[in-house]
């Protein structure tokens, strides 16, 4: 005798909003602990409420919300209560009473300006280091298997300590930028710098030159493009440490912010930072490629890219 189980479908809205009822009979609301999923369907009402959309659903456990007014916005899909999306036009809205406040230029404003001073600070770090470990065999075998130890650790776990050295300042914040960014320039500056030709070292060498003129000469225009890609790649990582360190502890800055909007269920506003930070990431980018094209005018590859470009153009 087979025995079939049957289960029964609750939607997720009215249990939560039964379950609140009956614990505001013997407690306080301010005592309720789903009040934030109270917070979370109230806040899903008024974007229902704001313009009529069109419930269709494909299947028991999902729902498509179209709104045929706005093509562009027929994405906007809510398929689980616990991962809200937000329409396009809610992000635009809030992009615009963000800037139109001031508020968004004050965090973007402290979070270019520890990128920068990280960037800038790793960026020197790398360099030295990666020249030291390139032309010294010792400082190489001594020292650089433990400059890989302390890459490996994750970052995110060395931002509390960081903070607990240097406070919550901006102080900290360049310090955990300068730490993300680097090691990729010191991994292309390593790199670079040995990949020198060792025949026009040794006839250089041949004609009684000295080693500083060997390097400012020959090696470092040869490890250029290592060092502007590397150069490109801690761009972006010292953007991303920003955040991360904006996330452990921070007065102000986009990552604080987000995290802000994260507490408040601020969809909208959370998508917005995420744009911003991504065009500022583009730009930073692409100011590192005006950059490289200035310095390795000479190289060929820089030559024959440019080319490429004008024939597209």
């Amino acid at each position: 005798m087979r025995f079939q189980r049957v289960v029964r479908t609750i939607e997720p809205e009215a249990s939560v909003r039964a379950a609140v009822d009956s614990q505001r009979a013997s407690d306080s609301v301010a005592e309720c602990p789903l009040r934030n999923s109270v917070v979370f369907w109230e806040h899903l009402d008024t974007l229902s409420q704001t313009r009529p959309f069109h419930r269709h659903a494909q299947s028991p456990g999902q729902v498509v919300d179209v709104d045929p007014a706005l093509p562009g916005q027929q994405w906007y899909r809510q398929e689980d209560p616990k991962m809200p999306a937000s329409a396009p036009s809610k992000v635009a809205i809030a992009l615009w009473r963000g800037f139109a406040s001031g508020l968004y230029q004050k965090h973007l404003l402290h979070t270019l300006t520890e990128t920068l001073l990280g960037f800038l600070l790793g960026s020197a770090v790398g360099l030295l280091l990666g020249a030291a470990v390139a032309l010294n065999r010792y400082i190489e075998y001594f020292f650089y298997p433990y400059i890989v130890m302390f890459q490996s650790v994750p970052k995110v776990a060395l931002a509390p300590l960081i903070v607990v050295w240097f406070g919550l300042g901006l102080k900290s914040q360049v310090v955990n930028v300068a730490l993300v960014a680097c090691f990729p320039l010191l991994v292309n500056t390593i790199a670079g710098l040995k990949s020198a030709d060792e025949d026009w070292i040794n006839l250089m060498r041949s004609l009684a030159a000295s080693q500083s003129q060997v390097f400012w000469l020959l090696r470092l225009p040869s490890a250029l493009p290592f060092v502007m890609a590397g150069l490109e790649v801690s761009m972006i990582f010292a953007l991303i440490g920003a955040i991360v360190a904006e996330f452990v502890g921070s007065p102000a800055g986009l990552g604080m912010l987000s995290q802000s909007m994260n507490f408040n269920m601020d969809v909208a506003g959370q998508f917005s930072v995420l744009l911003i930070l991504s065009i500022l990431g583009l730009l930073l980018n692409r100011c590192i490629l005006l950059i490289r094209r200035r310095i390795l005018f000479w190289d060929t590859s820089e030559k024959q890219q440019l080319e490429q470009e004008r024939v597209v153009i």
